[in-house]
């Protein structure tokens, strides 16, 4: 597993660039790309924290929601599942039936 940035709820990848030696990362889990880069871990981190901020204040002074990191978790929306077919009925286990005569 790689290694991961977070700020307001938002995670990136840290990746290393052998042909610029450099480090980049892309803030992983919404819609927009934004990708940033630096030459040291502390730089990298500091400019992914402007990265967000100001993808925050350009969504705010443009009036759109911006998108936001998908938390992982799942809702299944299915009522009709957990409903008894019948009022009042409640369906006990089948057991296999032996061949016994």
């Amino acid at each position: 597993m790689g290694d991961f940035l977070k700020y307001k709820s938002f995670l990136s990848s840290v990746e290393y660039s052998v042909d610029d030696n450099r480090l980049f990362g892309k803030v992983m889990f919404i819609k927009s790309l934004l990708t940033y880069e630096g030459e040291t871990l502390q730089e990298l981190e500091k400019i992914f924290h402007q990265t967000i901020d100001n993808y925050l204040a350009d969504c705010q002074a443009e009036g759109i929601k911006p998108n936001v990191p998908c938390s992982g978790d799942f809702a299944e929306r299915n009522p009709e599942r957990f409903k008894p077919s019948s009022p009042g009925v409640i369906h006990e286990p089948q057991r296999p039936q032996s061949n016994q005569d």
